[in-house]
């Protein structure tokens, strides 16, 4: 029998439910593995991808325990329990094994889950943990992990785009990702090498390490990459209570660098802020209109910048920038460029675009134009049909 919390027990849900039970590549992994050492009660999901595991705060036992149980059913009843979080902490809940089935109690009420088609002793070898390569503070580390994730690719043909390419350079992870249309190159801060003369790199899922580093409160995370010649092999995320490993997907990330601009057509420093509420309130007009995903012109100045819906539209709102070069209408995704200044840090951005307009980049203002910059956005404009 375990006891502990119904706070503690969705929380640690909330994590394991980032890999999806609904078609497991195994009918017990459609289940979620409790285990008891020595008074330690985790948690862990696992699908032959990622296993994540959640070690439960403040757990009690009465002997060491190993049983599965169904994801859904014990996640959908402790998620019906009402009230906010800090109530919920106080509430306990009590899961306990009879074998062949698990009862859960919350508070006053009890529920039995049947365990079936649940054997323990079906479980696969779920892989070793990677041991830390670099300390990172965890915001930092999440804020460049989502920059990184906004130019994830979706389609899954596409394997070695819907990765994060992760690396070190001196005192920074590097990390970088592109959808074809829009490149990321960002940098994470390292306080704790440990790497002992080796260089890890891998290309990390970047949806769900994203969407991990949003299930733990605690302040550093450990990062640990292995991979062979081949880019096979495995990389672990430990943030306090969570551990989370994931199979790196295997291939080389196309290079960044050869993409960068080496002169600029046009160059417009702007509030960045600002620059974001101008782009947010033309996705409104356009959302109000049915036009989800049309495109915007920025149209940049000597001493100022605005947006517009259509190349020949007059612009509501001009703000104030800082600007050079060729003055006409760029044509953009909105989305993309509202991901970017939503990304970035600073007050203000420069944005420099290629001549011909093959490409564009932003960067913090007064950042070098190079992936040696701590953040660097790369968007393709859109080139409209004459």
């Amino acid at each position: 029998m375990i006891t502990t919390s119904v706070g503690a027990l969705r929380s640690a849900l909330s994590a394991t439910t980032l890999i999806d039970h609904s078609r497991p590549p195994l009918p017990v992994l459609a289940g979620i593995l409790i285990e008891t050492t020595g008074g330690t009660t985790t948690l862990t999901a696992y699908d032959f991808d990622a296993c994540i595991t959640v070690t439960l705060p403040g757990t009690t036992s009465d002997r060491d325990e190993r049983f599965t149980v169904g994801h859904f059913a014990l996640a959908k009843l402790v998620k019906a329990m009402r009230g906010p979080t800090a109530k919920l902490t106080e509430v306990p809940a009590t899961i306990t094994d009879h074998g062949d089935h698990v009862t859960l109690t919350l508070g006053d009420w009890t529920a039995e889950l049947e365990t079936e088609t649940l054997l323990v002793d079906e479980w696969p070898t779920m892989p070793a943990q990677v041991p830390p390569d670099w300390g990172v503070d965890r915001m930092e580390f999440a804020r460049a992990v989502r920059a990184a994730a906004c130019a994830v690719e979706r389609d899954d043909t596409l394997p070695v785009l819907t990765g994060i390419d992760m690396r070190s350079s001196d005192s920074d992870i590097v990390l970088q990702a592109t959808d074809r249309y829009r490149a990321v190159s960002t940098r994470a801060h390292i306080y704790a090498n440990l790497c002992r003369g080796r260089e890890p790199h891998g290309i990390v899922p970047g949806r769900l390490l994203a969407k991990l580093l949003g299930k733990t409160t605690y302040p550093h995370a450990a990062i640990g990459l292995t991979a062979d010649p081949h880019g096979e092999g495995w990389a672990t995320v430990h943030s306090g209570a969570l551990a989370a490993t994931l199979r790196l997907i295997p291939g080389t990330f196309p290079k960044l660098a050869p993409f960068i601009p080496r002169e600029s057509e046009t160059t417009v420093t702007v509030r960045r802020k600002a620059f974001a509420a101008l782009l947010g309130g033309a996705a409104t007009v356009r959302d109000a209109k049915g036009q989800r995903g049309a495109t915007v012109y920025v149209r940049p100045d000597v001493d100022s910048i605005s947006v517009a819906a259509a190349k020949t539209a007059t612009a509501t709102t001009v703000i104030a920038a800082e600007g050079h070069g060729r003055f006409t209408p760029i044509a953009f995704n909105a989305r993309y460029l509202c991901d970017a200044l939503h990304t970035m840090r600073g007050d203000s951005v420069t944005l420099h675009v290629a001549p011909g307009r093959r490409v564009a980049a932003l960067v913090p203002s007064g950042a070098p134009l190079s992936l040696d910059a701590e953040h660097v956005h790369l968007i393709v404009p859109i080139q409209p049909r004459s």
